[in-house]
């Protein structure tokens, strides 16, 4: 995912299902050029994709837990602390086309109902008991 959101592609691109697994599991993570491509990647971001990317999965990056991930050295200036109080500013929010007045156009949405019909939701009423501890 980190390969992907940074590049804008996935580390593997093939349309032949069987092809794809099999680059998956043997081919080399390829970098996009700096140069070429204008896509910066640090030799710790790289790292952290091959870790996490190893065909080998007894040596994936998080294998021994979470905090093998946080303390990759990606990771080294990322505060875990405030992520997980909601004291980092989102770096992008987009600007809304529709003003607060315009909300009202989907005030009908906001709704308990569901749009399930009466003879699913009575199929799931009398099924709810078998999943009760999923």
């Amino acid at each position: 995912m980190t390969y992907e959101l940074k590049t804008g592609r996935p580390p593997f691109l093939e349309k032949n299902h069987l092809k794809l697994g099999k680059m998956i599991k043997t081919a080399k993570i390829i970098f996009p050029d700096p140069i070429k491509h204008k896509i910066e990647m640090t030799d710790e971001m790289k790292n952290f994709i091959e870790s996490l990317l190893d065909w080998d999965p007894s040596k994936w990056l998080g294998v021994n837990g979470a905090q093998e991930v946080k303390e990759h050295p990606w990771f080294k200036d990322f505060d875990f602390q405030k992520l997980v109080k909601k004291k980092i500013p989102a770096p992008y929010i987009p600007q809304s086309k529709i003003s607060s007045s315009d909300m009202n156009t989907f005030e009908h949405l906001r709704s308990n109902e569901t749009i399930i019909g009466s003879s699913k939701m009575d199929l799931i009423d009398k099924n709810k008991e078998k999943f009760a501890n999923f």
